[in-house]
């Protein structure tokens, strides 16, 4: 079978990407239908079979048949590094990149780093990673201050945390670079590019650094656990453990101390820990190996590196080569059970925790030093408490037999401490014990900012005390000048100077050390100096925090009843601001006063309309010297709000250089989901036996996600018929609003549960959930969305993209409508067969078609154009692709990016804009680099608007064609994968190829031209009469009155049901 790829102009240079493959049948469609999608075309795709005994090599050959740029090379199994190796050899492209045959690359990962590479000449660029797995995402635990902004051209001594940046896959290397360093992995050992990417961080000469995510990171949450996830062998330990070694000691050579103690932190934080963690389960053999191997690293490792308590013990006890001590501190590292939440009053401060599986025991308790190389166990009695006694509440004890958990608060210490000079924290620790920390109340400190200087007064701290900044990512100490009697201070520049991002202060007074902390009523601050802005932050336990951040913007926050409000003030020149949904790429621009920006949270208006904050991440953008960079500085470290908007709650986070929204919808169903759903299941069978319906009506697009289609057109023609009921429009959180006129239903509550029970009528135009049953006096009209071209339902070719039980699934959602729509003779011959359905048809047309063929749609055209910011001579390309059934990511279905839009949309021309819209099915979207030229407008609530705009559609096998012929405006068919999509995935119902009513495309460059073409003359003469058929045989009963014929029907069988 062909492929025609895109072809990409000669002067592209091209990106050889090396995929070992072993053993990764269930993950590696996935891994290459990524390569696919990159919207960076010119590429050598070098697959190296590593001897794999499963059918990953079969799979891989099929995609070398049908794409002319994978190649497929067999070979004897040799390891990991030994794939690596074969493959680097065989590429010849200008630029290498690694990638794991059970990972994913983002659509623009290669575009984004080529293009840096490209303007800087750097040695490779490096991006941001993200693990995943089959349910969700989340950031990997690698460099991630760095990969906060861009940064180009620079060094491992100018950011020592890239340190954490040891593996090869997220890096994009030029090809001379590599060959000159004569790189190669070593092979036969696990964890094969630690050593060898630390060469790579301290040879380069420059490094680019792109804060956008290159790179997803699989966790296997089914099938067989990858190298990275398999850490229980003395094997496995041994690697690493040599790996690292052979990391410092490229360090080392590379003489920076600061990169040196940057890594030392790393082993510390991360690699130890993460074996530490197995020796409670570990053998002796592998504890042994933990302990030899480990020892020597904790030998070099800084004691002035900021530690966690249980970290410094664990290393400490390496240092002392005793077994029962390690174990002791690695069973601290296993557990869990800390304070769930701090209360302050004042200077006090309360915790509370659970102690979970304690008989009727008392509780005693010893204090131990922490952090230092001599720990002294010190005796404390603490009243004892008998747990297990329900006469104790006075005490503060709360007994729960019914869950077995017991609930304690100590309120008295038999001894009392010495609190005129210390002050106490206390919690639970990873067993389940109390742990009582101290700190010195010396030092409780005030600040201020003064002539660009940070003043610390203290009236607890003597002359003789020293302060110092303590860097938080790499343990830098900067030591600050005492003034006078009870004042220090710092100039703020100092902060500027340094590598770190964060600091904390230190004092040290004779054998008193300690944080500074600061006054229960510390307001946090942000100081403007030089290039940066520095704020004064509240820590963990009131520790005094001072960040550094870019100086861009000022974001303040505002409440005023449930509405609240951010204030953008940017210190440079800003041409725009925006918000950035990081999975999709979709945008929300700002208002703008002249000086400030302004965004309303609850009341995100975007083309003209109100628009939910999509769930996920939003990062806040300025524009300015050319470039979109991540901006901003939260003046309150972090907000919460709640209630905004119903069923979101809306989190404010500041970093280093920007400030995050995150909108998550709430899942109100008091405790597991899928237990709550068969609650309320069981909750609507009884309401259809027992209870009558009611007078209410709901409608539901798309599952929730849209205001548009039939079930939009609909709504005013079937409500004015029934205009006391009370009428529900299903929504999901950060998805869609109800619109006006109709209650909010969110999708998946026991309120939608109820109404889907027992309202009168239904109109969806997709699925109804697998456990739906239609009451008996309900009316449910299934309407669809759209005229099939592709197989539906259980004409499918294949169903080996789809659940288990699907076929049966679709009869019995087809048993529960009493109506479905057709919109032609066409449609009314297959859809019955296609769904299993045997009820009524109701042949009147296509509702959603009425706007389409109303007298006032050039009226609605000019306010959609208005709403897009379009001048008057502004033309627009349409571009609607469906989704594949094959082509997903993390199971879910992901867009098609054969094209590049980028470089589609600068060729057509300065008036021409690209409109475009991925399919409602496709959740995993390509991020789109909006220009003038490039618009993104999935988001848009309904495509009929767009259809009235578009001078041309480009589309493959959508029904939007049927739809938007009814305008007699050309179209394109851009069809590269046209044979695989007919005899291996869905099939047609109808020659496709040979009716299609335009021009089938392959290349990039058969699709400009066709664009050009069609806007120059229009429908082309040779499509003439095909354009013709076309619409009498799919439009035939469209008249522009669909949508109140529909309505009558359905008046009628509401009445004859009740």
């Amino acid at each position: 079978m062909s492929h025609h790829m895109t072809p990409q102009p000669d002067d592209r240079p091209t990106v050889s990407i090396v995929v070992p493959i072993y053993n990764v049948e269930e993950f590696l469609r996935s891994c290459l239908d990524s390569v696919k999608l990159q919207s960076y075309t010119t590429l050598e795709v070098i697959l190296v079979d590593d001897g794999s005994p499963d059918s990953s090599a079969d799979i891989a050959a099929e995609y070398a048949d049908r794409d002319t740029r994978f190649k497929l090379y067999h070979f004897e199994n040799g390891g990991l590094g030994a794939a690596r190796n074969r493959g680097a050899n065989l590429a010849t492209g200008e630029y290498l990149l690694f990638l794991d045959s059970d990972d994913i690359l983002p659509s623009h990962a290669i575009e984004t780093m080529v293009t840096s590479l490209q303007e800087t000449g750097s040695c490779y660029a490096t991006g941001r990673v993200m693990r995943f797995n089959s349910t969700t995402t989340w950031r990997a635990p690698l460099s991630q201050a760095s990969f906060n902004r861009y940064w180009a051209d620079t060094t491992v001594a100018q950011h020592p945390d890239l340190v954490y940046d040891t593996t090869a896959w997220n890096k994009l290397f030029r090809m001379s670079f590599w060959r000159k360093g004569g790189y190669t992995f070593p092979e036969g050992k696990l964890f094969e590019d630690i050593a060898l990417m630390a060469r790579c961080l301290t040879e380069a000469t420059s490094i680019d650094i792109v804060p956008e995510t290159v790179y997803l990171w699989r966790s296997r949450d089914f099938g067989p656990p990858s190298i990275t996830q398999a850490l229980h062998s003395v094997t496995a330990l041994e690697d690493r453990i040599e790996a690292l070694e052979g990391a410092r000691d490229a360090f080392v050579a590379y003489g920076s101390d600061a990169v040196v103690r940057s890594f030392d932190k790393k082993v510390a934080n991360l690699d130890i820990p993460l074996y530490a963690k197995r020796v409670p389960t570990g053998d002796t053999a592998f504890i042994t190996a933990f302990r030899d191997g480990f020892a020597p690293l904790a030998d070099v490792t800084s004691r002035e590196l900021p530690l966690k308590p249980e970290i410094a013990g664990l290393l400490n006890a390496l240092e002392s080569r005793s077994l029962p001590s390690i174990r002791r501190w690695a069973n601290a590292l296993a557990g869990a059970h800390r304070p769930l939440h701090i209360l302050r009053n004042g200077d006090s401060s309360y915790g509370r925790a659970y102690l979970r599986d304690q008989a009727s025991k008392q509780i005693s308790t010893r204090l131990r030093k922490i952090g230092s190389r001599r720990n002294k166990p010190t005796p404390l009695r603490i009243g004892r408490v008998d747990v297990g006694s329900l006469s104790l509440r006075a005490a503060g004890m709360v007994a729960r037999r019914a869950t077995g958990r017991r609930q304690a608060t100590i309120n008295r210490l038999t001894r009392d401490l010495d609190t005129i000079d210390r002050r106490i924290w206390w919690g639970f620790d990873r067993h389940g014990l109390i742990s009582i920390n101290t700190f010195p109340l010396r030092g409780i400190a005030s600040l201020a900012v003064e002539d660009d200087r940070l003043i610390i007064r203290s009236a607890h701290l003597t002359s003789r005390a020293e302060l110092v900044l303590v860097g938080e990512s790499f343990g830098q100490r900067l030591p600050i000048g005492h003034d006078q009697e009870d004042t220090w201070s710092v100039p703020l520049a100092s902060f500027v100077k340094a590598s770190e991002y964060a600091w904390r202060i230190e004092f040290v007074e004779g054998d008193s050390h300690g944080p500074l902390l600061t006054q229960h009523d510390f307001a946090p601050s942000i100081h403007s100096v030089d290039s940066v802005m520095l704020s004064l932050r509240r820590g963990f336990q009131q520790r005094l925090r001072i960040v550094r951040s870019v100086k861009r913007a000022l974001v303040d926050l505002t409440v005023d009843g449930i509405r609240g409000t951010i204030l953008i003030h940017p210190h440079q020149p800003t041409e725009h601001a925006r918000l950035v949904h990081d999975h999709t790429g979709l945008t929300i621009p700002l208002e703008s006063d002249g000086t400030n920006y302004r965004f309303e949270v609850g009341n995100v208006r975007k083309y003209g309309q109100p628009v939910p904050l999509r769930d996920g991440h939003w990062r806040l953008q300025l524009y300015a010297h050319g470039r979109w960079e991540r901006s901003g500085c939260l003046k309150h470290t972090e907000a919460i709000l709640k209630d905004i908007e119903a069923w979101s709650t809306y989190t404010l986070v500041s970093t280093h250089d920007t400030v995050r929204i995150t909108s998550r919808g709430i899942k109100r169903t008091n405790g597991n989901w899928h237990v709550a759903q068969r609650r309320f299941e069981a909750r609507s069978a009884r309401l259809r036996a027992l209870s009558p319906v009611t007078n209410s009506i709901v409608f539901e697009c798309f599952y929730g996600r849209q205001v548009s289609c039939h079930p939009h057109a609909l709504l005013k023609p079937v409500t004015r018929r029934f205009p006391n009921a009370h009428v529900y429009w299903v929504t999901l959180p950060g998805q869609t609003y109800a619109p006006p006129g109709t209650t909010p239903l969110v999708r998946w509550t026991a309120e939608w549960h109820e109404a889907m029970a027992t309202a009168q009528l239904v109109v969806t135009n997709s699925s109804l959930p697998a456990a739906f049953v239609r009451h008996p006096n309900q009316v449910v009209l299934q309407t669809w969305h759209g005229t099939p071209l592709k197989r539906i339902g259980l004409d499918m070719v294949s169903f080996d993209h789809f659940r288990p039980g699907y076929q049966d699934e679709q009869r019995h959602q087809a048993a529960q409508w009493t109506h479905l729509l057709s919109s032609s003779e066409f449609c009314s011959s297959i859809l019955p067969d296609a769904f299993g359905y045997s009820g009524q048809l109701l042949e009147c047309g296509s509702p959603r078609n009425d706007l389409l063929l109303s007298p006032d749609r050039d009226q609605r055209a000019a306010e959609v154009r208005e709403r897009l910011g379009a001048s008057a001579d502004t033309r627009f390309v349409l571009l609607a692709p469906t989704w594949r059934d094959n082509v997903t990511i993390d199971r879910h279905h992901a867009d098609v990016n054969d094209i590049d839009l980028e470089s589609l949309a600068h060729s057509l021309g300065d008036n021409i804009t690209i409109l475009y819209r991925a399919h409602t099915n496709v959740l995993r979207q390509r991020g789109v680099t909006e220009t003038a030229r490039l618009l993104n407008v999935t988001d848009y609530p309904d495509v009929a608007d767009l259809y009235l705009v578009s001078d041309v559609m480009v589309t493959d096998y959508s029904s939007v064609m049927f739809d938007y012929s009814l305008l007699r405006r050309p179209m394109v068919f851009h069809c590269p994968d046209l044979e695989e999509y007919r005899d291996s995935l869905r099939g047609w119902y109808f020659d496709f190829a040979e009716t299609a009513p335009g021009p089938i495309t392959r290349t990039l460059d058969e699709l400009r031209d066709a664009i050009g073409d069609a806007l120059s003359h229009g429908i082309p003469a040779t499509h003439a009469d095909r354009f013709d058929a076309f619409i009498e045989r799919y439009n035939m009963w469209d008249d522009g009155r669909a949508s109140e014929k529909v309505a009558d029907v359905l008046a009628d069988a509401v009445r004859d049901a009740t």
